[in-house]
């Protein structure tokens, strides 16, 4: 969903992103902070998803998506709770 990314942060909705429509150098600045966001806003999910699966004793598979960096890291630690 297109939305000002200002407001949409400051309520805490990183599902929403920047506007793409904007020509040139804007433009393209926009489209890498959204790919920066999709890179992070994927694995947040689905910790939270898991960290209220095991809140429950619903214990998810192990993750075996491959991430890099710290993403990685938080991985590692939410297959170590698993």
């Amino acid at each position: 969903m297109v939305v000002d990314i200002s407001n949409a942060e400051i309520v805490g909705r990183l599902d929403h992103c920047g506007d793409t429509k904007h020509p040139g150098f804007f433009g393209r600045i926009i489209c890498e902070f959204n790919s920066a966001l999709d890179l992070m806003i994927g694995p947040m999910i689905m910790s939270a998803e898991y960290i209220e699966r095991i809140s429950r004793d619903d214990i998810p598979e192990i993750i075996t998506h491959e991430y890099r960096g710290d993403i990685n890291e938080i991985k590692n630690n939410m297959n170590f709770c698993i």
